[in-house]
């Protein structure tokens, strides 16, 4: 899968280019990553 990931101090943002959609995460929402 065709991902970019552009970490922030406060966000993630996940580019998924098969779907055209752009996802923005907390870092709190997510586990060890």
């Amino acid at each position: 899968v065709d991902r970019v990931y552009i970490s922030t101090p406060t966000k993630i943002a996940i580019l998924d280019h098969e779907k055209k959609r752009t996802f923005v995460l907390r870092k709190e929402g997510l586990p060890d990553a």
